[in-house]
């Protein structure tokens, strides 16, 4: 009867054997084994590259964990695949060469997957934001490196660089908080992008989407990020290249704060444009906040097939809306008012064409939206203003 049991288990235990098989192992290291102490005292480079050498060849998913404490990190410390940072409380003040990444990967062809960063706080210095916190960066622009990176609830305090990823699909930046930093997070020629649910406040540059000889950004996602007192590009997507372009991108439930009085003083700073798409396609920006910024609420150029859907822009030192050499474009249920801050006698404009070249805007439908300045001294003073001979729109009024 046993030997009977046992072969009719027989199959359902070999196919436990296999299933078990397909799960990822994992398996976790503590810091302070290595000789490290949270106790902003000495330097910790060494003992974190140390574990990671130790491991590197290991199977698995590899979990480090940081105590609660301060570490001092003197080199950079360049991590390798299937690696989990975990932080507890945990900060790390960087003491490298200002032109060093804290952790890096990439580097001629250097191919790197599941890494992971959570929970750690990297502080620079108060007095000169020089230090650049991760990176991921393959000098070969024409190729996809990495797969599955993430940085997730860490916060990044008086830099130069939070963030640099390139030649990367699957890379999600997800609730992480920024503060007094110069540049936060700029993107490369990566694929399956998540930016989400992360707040940025006192910062120079933003979200920046780059693009290189054909290279660009494809399948975005910007949502529910939080940008406060920002000088210069909240969500960019730069047309430097004239091949290269971004593709299937969604930017919804932002908010993006700006600072715009004191901008408005001098015609010559500022933010630029709240959130400016420059050579895309495939765009969506819906239920978005783009309120007191420098200079446009929202720019769309050399752009095809976008739609703008339901944003609330207003109190943005020049105009609202701006299409500029754009084909496919739909402005639809917006709300748009008290634009033209900057009060230098400019025409600002809730929504502006401009037609910079023969070709101008092409198939551009506006409807639905609501466009006014109930201010006591208005100043963004036209609702719909064409700039141009070669704009081709229709203004549906419903």
């Amino acid at each position: 009867m046993k030997k009977l049991f046992l072969f009719l288990c027989l199959p359902f235990l070999m196919m436990c054997c296999k299933s078990n098989k397909l799960l990822v192992e994992e398996y976790t290291y503590f810091l302070k084994d290595y000789g490290a102490m949270a106790n902003d005292n000495i330097d910790d480079s060494k003992a974190l590259s140390n574990l990671l050498l130790a491991v590197d060849k290991k199977p698995g998913i590899k979990k480090v964990i940081f105590e609660k404490g301060t570490y001092v990190f003197s080199q950079q410390i360049t991590l390798i695949s299937n690696i989990e940072l975990i932080g507890n409380n945990t900060t790390v003040k960087p003491k490298t060469n200002g032109d060093s990444f804290i952790f890096f990967s990439g580097d001629y062809g250097s191919k790197k997957e599941n890494i992971k960063i959570s929970g750690i706080t990297i502080l620079g210095s108060t007095s000169q934001r020089k230090f650049i916190a991760f990176g991921v960066k393959n000098f070969d622009k024409e190729k996809i490196y990495n797969n599955n990176i993430t940085i997730e609830g860490c916060t990044f305090k008086n830099l130069d660089h939070c963030i640099i990823v390139n030649n990367t699909d699957s890379l999600t930046i997800y609730k992480n908080y920024f503060e007094n930093c110069n540049n936060v997070f700029i993107s490369l020629n990566n694929e399956n992008i998540n930016v989400k649910k992360n707040r940025l406040n006192t910062i120079n540059k933003g979200l920046i989407f780059a693009d290189e000889a054909n290279k660009a950004n494809k399948k975005v996602k910007i949502f529910e990020n939080e940008i406060k007192k920002i000088t210069s590009y909240p969500i960019h997507f730069s047309n430097v290249s004239i091949s290269g372009t971004h593709q299937n991108i969604l930017i919804k439930n932002n908010i993006i704060i700006g600072d715009t009085i004191p901008y408005s003083k001098k015609a010559d700073e500022g933010s630029a444009d709240q959130i400016s798409i420059h050579g895309a396609k495939d765009v969506i920006i819906t239920e978005n906040e783009s309120i007191g910024g420098g200079d446009m609420g929202i720019t769309v150029t050399n752009c095809n097939d976008v739609e703008l859907i339901s944003n609330i822009v207003s109190y943005n030192d020049r105009s609202g809306i701006i299409i500029s050499n754009s084909n496919n474009i739909i402005i639809t249920s917006n709300k748009i008012f008290n634009n033209g801050q900057r009060r230098d006698n400019g025409s600002s404009a809730g929504i502006g064409l401009y037609s910079n070249t023969k070709e101008g805007n092409n198939n551009i439908i506006i409807q639905k939206n609501l466009i006014y300045d109930n201010q006591k001294n208005p100043s963004q003073l036209l609702q719909v203003e064409d700039y141009g001979p070669n704009n081709r729109f229709k203004i549906i009024e419903e």
